[in-house]
């Protein structure tokens, strides 16, 4: 069986990291995974102000709302148009995401 290079990102891609103020972004690929020094993480290509990144989606304050708008977006992640943020400041803090379109 061929290996499916599509489920693997980029490592050379920039990542995307988010502060308190709202990031408003577009999602351009589906899931993928990324190597890193613990293993596999999932992530997504996203394009914002010209620009293409990776963001991870292993934080569950982040894939669960991605997950209904997945689901409500007929089953895909590319092509969302969300709103992203930290609840806090700490390294920890959750995430906040909303649908821009609706």
């Amino acid at each position: 069986m061929e290996s499916d290079e599509s489920v693997y990102a980029d490592a050379g891609m920039l990542r995307i990291s988010f502060g308190t103020g709202w990031t408003e972004l577009e999602i351009l690929s589906e899931a993928k995974v990324l190597e890193t020094v613990r293993g596999y993480a999932p992530c997504v290509v996203i394009g914002r102000d010209g620009f293409e990144e990776l963001m991870f989606l292993g934080a569950a304050s982040l894939c669960r709302p991605l997950e209904v708008l997945r689901k409500a977006n007929g089953g895909r992640l590319s092509g969302l148009k969300v709103r992203v943020r930290k609840v806090a400041e700490h390294k920890s803090a959750g995430y906040e995401c909303e649908s821009l379109e609706g």
